[in-house]
């Protein structure tokens, strides 16, 4: 039995997809299936555009090459990284460390000329001591003493006390010149490591760039890699969505089953003033009825 558009809508069916026809006691729906629709959802998917796939593919092709350790291997870098003592620190370091070597040093620094001093100091010395010999042996003559015991004692003594003047004036000449020669040597230990340290430092930056040079070439693929990833995280995306539309609600049913029940009461009325429910009003009522219930599930 085919129902009136105004009928199914009351009922909320679709109009052209819903055709019921009864067989058997039960309504047979045709072309849309069961009424029952799915529940309201929505789907969104996102992916690249065409043209930026085969770049994607690229891209992910050279990241499980450069992540293979058999394709790409850890590379060992096997150049020197710290720089070792210059040859002038290792001199100066052994200089002063070494007594013998600090006092061939020394020596390689004391004046030429401090013997020639030392000498004038000895002359000076010994021209001194002459002339205090000739006033002692002038004074024992005038006194008859010269030759006599008293005279010779005095003669080892003044002897004596030059010899020791001219040690004395040796050793302090000498002293004078180590002291100098070594504050020469000093210094020059002091320019050997700091020229030294001069040229470890650069021999320090040559190795350090080598090394770094060796990063940055290892670094460089993945470098291109991160760039080329970084262009796609940015291309826009294309969006594919799929809409679902919720069902109708309880509420929604009973209303349009009320609006159903109340155009049939309408009917059966305007059948009634004319007399007896023809069969035909039956047959409606008897459709509408078993359609209201099979929307309410029973």
């Amino acid at each position: 039995m085919n129902y009136s558009r105004r009928q199914l809508e009351a009922f909320g069916e679709p109009i052209g997809e819903c055709v019921t026809r009864k067989e058997g006691g039960r309504i047979i729906y045709g072309g849309g299936g069961n009424p029952s629709s799915p529940p309201a959802s929505q789907t969104q998917i996102s992916d690249l555009p065409d043209w930026a796939k085969p770049y994607a593919k690229e891209t992910l092709g050279k990241a499980a090459a450069l992540t293979d350790i058999n394709q790409n291997p850890y590379q060992q870098y096997t150049g020197e990284r710290i720089a070792g003592f210059d040859p002038m620190q290792e001199q100066a370091m052994r200089t002063a460390s070494s007594p013998e070597e600090f006092g061939k040093q020394v020596q390689g620094y004391m004046s030429p000329y401090m013997q020639n001093v030392v000498d004038v100091q000895k002359r000076e010395a010994m021209r001194s001591a002459g002339i205090l010999g000739a006033q002692q042996q002038a004074k024992a003559t005038g006194a008859g003493a010269f030759g006599g015991y008293r005279e010779g004692i005095q003669r080892a003594e003044d002897n004596r006390n030059l010899m020791r003047q001219m040690g004395d004036i040796q050793a302090m000449g000498s002293q004078r010149a180590f002291e100098q020669g070594a504050e020469q040597a000093r210094m020059a230990q002091g320019l050997q490591m700091q020229y030294g340290g001069m040229r470890q430092g650069l021999e320090q930056q040559r190795l350090g760039q080598g090394y770094q040079d060796f990063l940055d070439q290892q670094r460089y693929p993945y470098q291109q890699l991160e760039f080329m990833s970084n262009i796609l995280r940015g291309t826009p995306m294309g969006t594919v969505q799929t809409m679902y539309q919720a069902p109708p609600s309880i509420g929604s049913q009973i209303a349009g089953l009320g609006l159903a029940g109340a155009g049939a009461y309408g009917l059966m009325n305007r059948r009634a003033k004319g007399g007896a429910i023809k069969d035909e009003d039956k047959k409606t009522r008897a459709g509408l009825n078993e359609l209201a219930l099979m929307k309410m599930g029973v």
